[in-house]
């Protein structure tokens, strides 16, 4: 079967999400916030699979959320571009509400000063999004914190929120 080209670019744009627990590994508060994430993505103009994957392993200082989107081979080549932008950007605004509503020092024990007891560590608490393409290669991955979008693969510079 073959799929006519205006058909495929007239099909919604659906990614898969996967959000890997870190600290509170699916309490309820966390779950909420996740459910969350499809909408920011559709206020983008792309629809998502949410998938849930508990987490494992991580410090004290690690991400508070680790969110990996996977664009599919369902979306025609010529708007893979526009999907990972779209996508990008949905999950950056989502993070943002998500670091906002992180519970004020909930994840500094007393007499704890940071990854191998640097005092200089950067506390803030971080989401990271990764962008996979079709073929699964990484596109793009940022470490979002409330006051900017640190670009740690792919083309830098990009916040959807900068004026």
């Amino acid at each position: 079967m073959t799929v006519d080209a205006a058909d495929a670019a007239n099909a919604p744009i659906t990614v898969d999400v996967e959000v890997l627990g870190a600290l509170y590994d699916g309490s309820p508060p966390q779950r909420a916030m996740t459910a969350e994430l499809p909408a920011y993505l559709a206020a983008e103009g792309v629809s998502a699979r949410l998938h849930y994957s508990p987490g494992g392993g991580a410090d004290l200082w690690a991400p508070i959320e680790i969110i990996s989107v996977f664009i599919g081979e369902n979306v025609a080549a010529g708007l893979i571009g526009g999907a990972a932008y779209a996508s990008m950007t949905g999950a950056v605004k989502w993070a943002r509400e998500r670091i906002r509503r992180e519970p004020p020092g909930g994840r500094v024990p007393t007499d704890v000063t940071g990854p191998d007891n640097d005092p200089t560590a950067d506390r803030r608490p971080t989401v990271h999004v990764s962008l996979y393409g079709p073929r699964g290669q990484l596109l793009k991955r940022v470490a979002v914190n409330q006051d900017e979008v640190n670009t740690l693969f792919g083309e830098p510079g990009y916040d959807p929120d900068a004026t």
